[in-house]
């Protein structure tokens, strides 16, 4: 139970602090006080506000904002009324550029920046040189430079982005934004048709680039973007960290990595991330992961992705190859992949140093040999193919044609998923339901103990000592089914095989509660009115579980709010 002296008393001192630090803090307006921004960032103090009224402004000679006009300090550059009305025109060059040592703090908040074009090729609307920088709320839109057609960052650069969108960016390396020697986290963005092209030399990234970077992207969605060499949505290298968690990447396209490239001494992770009907000319529509540190995929779904639009490449799913570590594949479904060969259209991997599949589901996923498509197969080499692995290690999975593939635990019996291909016929694409359903083998026949620490922190409750508690839809990681005899291992409730878990699990013993924290409290409340409307299968704030968010589900909320579960 909240203590109502104790809030009141947290408010009183978390108010005063604000109007503190208001006091100290000066607003100054474009266009009333200041004809222009730069203008008004010229005589902006350390913490002040440059408050922007709605308008287009262009910009002329030097860059509306340099560190040049503020000698470094951490100002706030904001509109007052949001990005639709309020335009930030490069008029072909280069609109925001920091380089001397601006703290992470400074920000730069609803705008829509476009027809930004980069300064020495590098950063079409934003770039940043040994500086931070959080930009919010805003649009970048057909900006375009060699390295980051959006955003360029490197030098030890700390960048941070939130509720963003990128689109119709281009360049050669990173269509939308180029992370090299940085830091950056991009939390509830968009990258839509942003790309990568170059006649000779290799196009990387079509919405992102990172080298020697660490790099997370939460809660983003890839769709359309495209690169003439690798990686149609992220291109991951030379020792960089990225991970993906929560995303959606869907229909992006390139010649290797359909969806993510991953090379060189780098270490890729996806964690509660759906990879729908992305395309490769060669290896890996899906990702293509090769000659890395790692690859770690937790609760992930790979459907209606191809790989070998030219004849005689594999990985439809995932390509994995020259791995120094490890090759790590938990709770994930593979279903309805593609490749022109016969070798793993599902998952490829070669000359890894060591491979674990645990609790996957690898079903439906088909070859096609030949320029025509003529004669889809299903084989279990067509699931999996593993070629010349130091250690392999495949335990509690389900894998379509399983005659002879090594492991412990692993069964060919159909999981029974849902729908495979949605309500619009079409594998990979956002409707597709690959949840166990009634009568699945893969329910409670998981092993508890092969789930991973949430590391990544998915249920953002500051524990990543956990075992990682959700599952891909957002439903508890663990539920028992009454009903279906358990079969896995551990002690109950036993984790079913694949991304998700079976809806007849997901009948949550603390009604109101979405995030399977066993408390009802505003974090709950949040889930069911950014979900409010939606319907479709496994939506967080989808309470009673009838596929619609309304009022049923706030009343659920409301009337349980405060409880804490057993």
């Amino acid at each position: 139970m909240i203590d109502p002296t104790r809030l009141c008393a947290t408010l009183f001192l978390s108010i005063g602090a604000v109007m503190a630090q208001s006091a100290l803090a000066a607003e100054l307006h474009v266009p009333a006080q200041f004809p222009t921004i730069h203008e008004a960032i010229m005589a902006a103090e350390e913490g002040d506000e440059v408050i922007v009224a709605p308008g287009t402004y262009s910009r002329t000679g030097a860059p509306i904002w340099t560190s040049v006009d503020t000698g470094g300090k951490s100002i706030t550059v904001r509109s007052s009324d949001g990005a639709a009305v309020t335009i930030l025109d490069g008029a072909g060059a280069q609109i925001v550029r920091l380089t001397m040592g601006e703290a992470p703090e400074t920000l730069l908040k609803g705008f829509t920046l476009r027809n930004g074009g980069g300064q020495s090729g590098r950063g079409g609307a934003v770039y940043l040189n040994g500086s931070g920088l959080t930009v919010s709320g805003c649009v970048f839109e057909n900006n375009a430079a060699n390295i980051g057609g959006a955003a360029a960052h490197e030098g030890g650069s700390v960048a941070t982005y939130i509720d963003c969108v990128f689109k119709n960016n281009s360049g050669i390396v990173g269509g939308a934004v180029a992370n090299f020697d940085s830091e950056a986290t991009y939390t509830d963005c968009e990258f839509e048709s942003n790309t990568t092209m170059h006649p000779s030399a290799q196009a990387e990234g079509g919405a992102a680039s990172n080298r020697n970077s660490v790099v997370e992207y939460r809660r983003c969605e890839f769709r359309g973007n495209a690169s003439e060499n690798v990686g149609g949505a992220l291109d991951v290298r030379i020792g960089s960290s990225v991970a993906l968690v929560d995303c959606v990447v869907e229909n992006n396209e390139s010649t290797r990595g359909g969806g993510v490239y991953s090379a060189l001494d780098s270490a890729f992770s996806a964690v509660n991330t759906r990879f729908l009907g992305n395309r490769a000319n060669e290896f890996g529509g899906g990702v293509h992961s090769t000659f890395n540190e790692s690859l770690t995929l937790v609760n992930c779904e790979f459907s209606g992705n191809q790989s070998g639009l030219l004849v005689g490449r594999r990985g439809g799913g995932v390509y994995a190859q020259n791995h120094t570590g490890e090759v790590r594949i938990v709770n994930c479904t593979f279903a309805n992949n593609t490749t022109r060969t016969t070798l793993g259209a599902g998952i490829a991997s070669t000359f890894d140093a060591s491979l674990v599949i645990s609790n996957t589901i690898v079903w439906g996923n088909l070859t096609r040999f030949g320029i025509d498509d003529v004669d889809p197969t299903l084989t279990e080499t067509g699931q999996i193919h593993i070629l010349d692995a130091t250690s392999t290690d495949i335990a509690h999975s389900i894998i379509d044609q399983f005659e002879n593939t090594p492991g412990v635990a692993l069964s060919g019996a159909d999981p029974l998923l849902i729908d495979p291909a949605g309500s619009d016929g079409v594998f990979g694409t956002i409707d597709d339901d690959n949840r166990p359903g009634p009568g699945s083998p893969a329910i409670d026949a998981g092993n508890n103990t092969l789930l991973p620490n949430d590391d990544f922190d998915i249920d953002e409750d500051g524990d990543t000592m956990e075992q990682i508690p959700l599952d891909l839809a957002g439903n508890p990681r663990r539920m028992d089914d009454p009903d279906v005899p358990d079969t896995g291992v551990g002690d109950a409730p036993i984790v079913d095989i694949g991304a998700y878990e079976a809806p007849g699990d997901v009948a949550k013993p603390c009604p109101g509660d979405t995030n399977g924290d066993n408390v009802v409290d505003f974090a709950d409340l949040s889930a069911v009115l950014s979900d409010f409307g939606q319907t479709g299968v496994g939506i967080p704030g989808d309470v009673n579980g009838d596929g619609e968010v309304d009022f049923a589900d706030l009343s659920i909320v409301l009337g349980a709010f405060g409880t804490v579960c057993d």
